[in-house]
């Protein structure tokens, strides 16, 4: 004789299980959802659905940068991407490869931890690379961000024609003379 299956609960509670796990919006607890994406098939498409619906992207500091023996280069974005650590590119690639999960981007918020400012090229290039990746985009924020980077990013929304329902770039009197 077979073992008894195990009691399978019904989609709807696995849905709100995952959404109640997921936390509050503004600060998804990522690993839980990683660890809920591995934990079965049944739950597979709601963890993956609420760890794509809102993603970041990090813009940080080279902690190894040494100025004295670095050769900087020419290019503006060449050169951002010499100065800043950011995971936008990495996230950009993976979202290329898939587009599937590209489908369920929402949301997306730039968080600045650097120190320095300055990524204006890299900040514009990550926009815009994510609105021709995802399609679904409808909300978009900035944490932290130094006026340059905020500025960036409004006109890499604008370029990349984003049809937002939402936007949070902080305070920013200027962004009405970009529109």
């Amino acid at each position: 004789a077979s073992p008894p299956s195990s009691p399978r609960l019904p989609l709807e509670l696995l849905g709100q299980i995952i959404e109640e796990a997921a936390g509050d919006p503004d600060e998804l607890e990522y690993t839980t959802l990683r660890h809920f994406c591995l934990t079965s098939k049944s739950i597979l498409p709601f963890a993956r659905q609420a760890l794509y619906r809102d993603i970041s992207v990090t813009f940080n500091d080279h902690e190894y940068f040494d100025s004295e023996s670095a050769e900087i280069p020419v290019d503006p974005l060449e050169a951002e991407r010499f100065w800043f650590a950011t995971n936008g590119e990495a996230l950009e690639a993976t979202l290329a490869q898939a587009p599937h999960l590209a489908q369920m981007v929402r949301r997306v918020t730039f968080d600045w931890v650097a120190d320095r400012q300055g990524s204006i090229h890299l900040s514009r290039h990550v926009v815009e690379s994510l609105l021709l990746i995802c399609p679904n985009i409808a909300a978009f924020a900035v944490v932290d961000p130094y006026y340059e980077e905020s500025e960036a990013v409004v006109l890499g929304l604008l370029q990349g024609e984003a049809n937002l329902v939402e936007l949070d770039v902080g305070y920013m009197p200027h962004v009405p003379l970009l529109l």
